[in-house]
């Protein structure tokens, strides 16, 4: 796969709401023109019919949504907050929320994003920006 990924990793102490760890968590990307305001909205839409399905462990969750005009490059944003946000019923500290420009782009990150948070719960140097970009990109290596 030879696809370019935006990353972007933050850490807050505290959130009051799921929807604020979705925008805290993409806000760079929305400033730099990667995606635009309105995926935001299909993500919020998607969480409302399936959020539940979006919490793939105790304490992570992956927000998405098949808006594909709404993203200029393929992202994926890493919030964690260090006092758990209550979403579906769980205490999540992990957010992720990825973008991508096709159907196969985004089944792949979801895919890839599945073993990323594995290999993360038992590998804690790969949070950050490089960590993750580098991670990713062996990923797409052995893909190819």
């Amino acid at each position: 796969m030879d696809v370019k990924i935006r990353f972007s990793f933050s850490k807050v102490k505290k959130l009051y709401s799921w929807e604020q760890g979705l925008y805290k968590a993409t806000q760079e990307f929305l400033q730099t023109g990667v995606m635009s305001s309105l995926y935001l909205k299909d993500v919020v839409d998607e969480i409302h019919k399936s959020g539940r399905y979006m919490v793939i462990t105790k304490d992570t969750a992956i927000l998405h949504a098949q808006s594909y005009a709404t993203i200029k490059e393929p992202f994926i944003c890493y919030l964690y907050s260090q006092q758990s946000v209550h979403f579906f019923g769980k205490h999540i500290h992990h957010i992720f929320v990825f973008g991508a420009k096709n159907p196969e782009n985004h089944q792949w990150l979801l895919s890839t994003l599945s073993y990323f948070i594995t290999a993360l719960r038992e590998d804690a140097s790969l949070i950050g920006e490089e960590a993750m970009a580098k991670w990713f990109k062996q990923q797409m290596q052995k893909g190819d």
